[in-house]
């Protein structure tokens, strides 16, 4: 995903050069919309913040239950004693 990210990434910054050298007068929401729909940035951007949410979620979760599982067991452990 890396590296799609950074072709990506140069891709965008080609095309936003270019427009900016043939089109020098582009509104700056203009030019956003153009290169939103000349690559697929916004979109990798979206699938990246999406994963890191997903894998803080996950993270969460297991903690959780590595907790829950070493409170039981402590109580095995006392009661085994």
């Amino acid at each position: 995903m890396e590296r799609q990210l950074q072709t990506e990434l140069t891709i965008f910054h080609h095309f936003r050069k270019k427009l900016a050298e043939e089109f020098p007068d582009l509104d700056e929401q203009t030019l956003s919309d153009t290169l939103e729909g000349l690559t697929d940035l916004n979109e990798m951007l979206e699938a990246v913040v999406r994963s890191r949410d997903e894998d803080i979620t996950l993270t969460n979760a297991l903690k959780s239950r590595v907790d829950e599982m070493n409170e039981r067991l402590g109580r095995l452990r006392a009661w085994a004693n």
